[in-house]
């Protein structure tokens, strides 16, 4: 990210102001972007005035790559067998444990994870064009998302070696998505920069919102497997690419359109080899697709059960009101055969989103009955009538000692195997399950999202759900320690009749209300065996705090690949 080494095209996105005007300020343009700092108003006149010379961080969550064991010992031949000797290598023992995350300066940077140094920043080809607009005075007040996706990385064997790789999106900057060999962090140059696709090599790209991810085919190659996004003008289409060169192994194509996007897709290896049988994704027009990668030729590759969707979400029967799925699905056990597939609905993205008005939204559990190598879909057929309710029946602030929470009560019906799934629509008008879904002790773990249009609001508010996983119940113990005690019992528990005798049943709560307005994803840290802390940032600038009971560990809970 030197001018000596831009290329020419480079140069001259550069040289042009934010009126697309050639001024012959690429290069002072350039170190401003760098760092320099000389450039800003008030002292000169050429560049923005920034706070900071990092770029704000909106919907990028961190990836953080260190030393973990992916089991890919397990793999076939030299590649399984070459796996130890990786992580015994010196280079590998002692890099630099590094998070990852993309920022709209229009870099993804990497920090040292133990002093928060920079030992990296790359600026992805596709976002050159909007650079200039970083260093204008309208940027303040017209914000512009530039490299907004959130990073993936995985251990992975290409070019007949080990490496460690990171895939990474645009988000909503851009229609594109890049490769990058993280594997020595402290080395990092041009030569690790694997490649870029973007919508010029396939007009079907979107702009890349979803998440990317990483995984090993059945046809010996590792892929990326990238979502085509939304606003590509084409139908909702999964992009299988070669890892190590960017070239599409594959493209499916669910053959369904009309303002359609694929979301965030979630690889799954059913029988623990480390390598991907099936992968889902959801889209915008509701539906939950399954794709069938369970062969060694990539022509074969396909949307399984002859086409259809596993399921359509809708917010009624008969489906009059479909919900966008955009966050990435999560895969886990489901007795007595088969198995789960978790997501809810609705989106956050666009023009208009950020009102009440969106319609209904709802967290599902499908079952997929079928096993691997079965030839006839079994889909559920009837909609929602084959799938148990559960609901949200009380929401109430409780004082907790010196503490006031707001929580959220659910329905303990009971799953029997003749249901299709389980599903707890979200009551608030407006309220969408946009971040990623965790399968987690036996547990389903998301946040949810109210936007408003009160100032004073942070954006809107969120709440933090725990419910159990197999029939989206209430647990049974509570999941919260909400006097903050350190220990989970009867004085964590809330009325389940706030309105009747204050000395009525107690019941362990399903919600608890963020403090930090809106937020996304969650952070996990354990501590021991019995006490967890998830930490979520929030619109309102700070970091909220959850102190939870870890749970009981019941063994395997999902298929999902390892990340």
């Amino acid at each position: 990210f030197e001018w000596a080494s831009l290329t020419t095209d480079q140069k001259a996105e550069l040289n042009k102001n934010a009126s697309a005007v050639d001024d012959g300020l690429g290069e002072k343009r350039l170190e401003y972007l760098r760092g320099d700092r000389s450039g800003e108003a008030p002292d000169a006149l050429d560049f923005r005035t920034r706070s900071s010379i990092l770029g704000d961080i909106v919907n990028s969550d961190p990836s953080y790559v260190g030393q973990q064991n992916y089991g890919f010992e397990m793999l076939p031949g030299t590649e399984g067998s070459t796996y130890k000797t990786y992580r015994k290598s010196t280079a590998y023992k002692d890099r630099t444990p590094v998070v990852y995350v993309a920022s709209n300066d229009g870099m993804l940077h990497g920090f040292d994870a133990e002093t928060g140094a920079e030992l990296m920043a790359f600026v992805p080809n596709a976002v050159y064009p909007e650079l200039t607009y970083l260093t204008d005075d309208s940027f303040n007040a017209n914000h512009r998302l530039i490299n907004d996706g959130t990073p993936r990385a995985l251990d992975a064997y290409i070019g007949g070696s080990w490496k460690t790789v990171l895939v990474g999106t645009l988000g909503g900057g851009g229609k594109g998505v890049y490769a990058l060999n993280v594997s020595t962090p402290d080395s990092f140059d041009d030569g690790d920069v694997l490649w870029e696709f973007t919508s010029e090599d396939d007009s079907n790209m979107g702009v890349a919102i979803p998440e990317a991810t990483i995984a090993r085919m059945y046809n010996g190659e590792w892929a990326a497997i990238v979502a085509n996004g939304y606003n590509s003008g084409g139908n909702a289409t999964l992009f299988i690419l070669n890892l190590a060169t960017g070239a599409k192994m594959a493209e499916i194509d669910t053959g369904v359109g009309g303002d359609n996007g694929l979301s965030s897709p979630t690889p799954v290896d059913v029988d623990g080899d480390r390598i991907t049988d099936y992968i889902y994704a959801g889209d915008l027009m509701g539906n939950m697709w399954k794709f069938d990668v369970t062969s060694a030729d990539e022509g074969d590759w396909e949307v399984a059960f002859e086409g259809a969707p596993l399921y359509t979400a809708c917010s009624e029967d008969p489906c009059v009101n479909r919900q966008p799925i955009t966050a990435r699905p999560e895969v886990g056990i489901s007795p007595p055969a088969g198995y789960f597939v978790y997501f809810g609905t609705g989106r956050y993205f666009a023009v208009g989103d950020n009102g009440v008005g969106t319609g209904a939204n709802t967290i599902y559990a499908i079952r997929d009955k079928n096993a691997k190598g079965t030839l006839s879909p079994v889909l559920p057929t009837a909609g929602r009538t084959t799938l148990l309710e559960q609901v949200v029946e009380t929401e109430q602030l409780v004082t907790f000692g010196d503490y006031i929470e707001g929580i959220r009560t659910t329905s303990d019906n009971v799953i029997l195997d003749t249901h299709d799934g389980w599903y707890l629509d979200l009551p608030t008008s407006g309220e969408r399950q946009v971040s990623n879904t965790l399968l987690r002790s036996g547990r389903l773990i998301f946040t949810t999202v109210i936007p408003s249009g009160d100032a004073c609001s942070a954006g809107g508010e969120s709440w933090l759900m725990e419910i159990d996983a197999l029939s989206g119940s209430r647990l049974v113990e509570s999941p919260f320690d909400l006097n903050r005690d350190r220990s989970f019992d009867i004085d964590d528990f809330v009325l389940e009749d706030p309105n009747g005798d204050p000395d009525g049943k107690k019941i362990a709560a399903s919600g608890r209300k963020g403090s930090q307005g809106i937020m996304k994803g969650l952070g996990i840290v354990s501590d021991g065996d019995t006490i967890e802390y998830k930490y979520g940032s929030g619109s309102g600038g700070g970091i909220d705090t959850t102190i939870e009971n870890a749970g009981r560990q019941r063994g395997r809970q999902s298929w999902r690949e390892i990340q």
